[in-house]
């Protein structure tokens, strides 16, 4: 295998890395933020029962309901922990790709990334460039061409939408 087919394979999965580190420490944060809104809502429903304000208590009830159907539907602690595997996972590869591994090492190195590439969710192309980006700092990529450029709309919105992926090109 060509040392160009081997820095590409250890990019890729050092990219990955990122990418899922960023996943999980998102869904990590967003679990946290909702846990503490359940936690004021409902504390301030149960101190406004107290107090019997109902209109108060109603809209604060809707409130908690809101966000443990947020937290219910979309899992975030779960993503969190499966982005945390995909981190794991990913690790030991990069662990095996070794500069003196063997070509036999190197394929299945590459079939095993293949195979947890197709448990991945969908990945949200704007956070995977930026990783990219990120990446070619992190190892001192100096060419310009490298990078792909990214709005600040993208960077942003990176975790939730995949806005103008087809304008994303290398720069140049």
């Amino acid at each position: 295998m060509t040392n160009q087919k081997f820095d590409d394979l250890l990019f890729g999965v050092r990219r990955s890395i990122r990418y899922h580190s960023r996943r999980q420490a998102f869904f990590e944060g967003v679990n946290r933020w909702t846990d503490f809104l359940l936690l004021a809502l409902g504390s301030g429903t149960v101190a406004l029962a107290v107090q019997d304000r109902p209109s108060w208590i109603l809209g604060l009830g809707l409130g908690v309901a809101l966000v443990s159907s947020l937290k219910l539907v979309f899992a975030f602690g779960v993503k969190a922990t499966q982005h945390a595997q995909f981190v794991r996972d990913f690790t030991l590869l990069e662990k095996r790709l070794s500069a003196d591994a063997s070509e036999e090492e190197i394929k299945a190195v590459t079939q095993e990334r293949l195979d947890l590439e197709a448990l991945e969710p969908p990945v949200m192309q704007v956070l995977d460039v930026l990783c990219h980006n990120d990446l070619l700092r992190a190892m001192s990529y100096t060419d310009e061409k490298e990078q792909v450029a990214v709005t600040w709309w993208q960077r942003q919105t990176a975790h939730f939408f995949n806005f103008g992926t087809h304008r994303l090109a290398k720069g140049g």
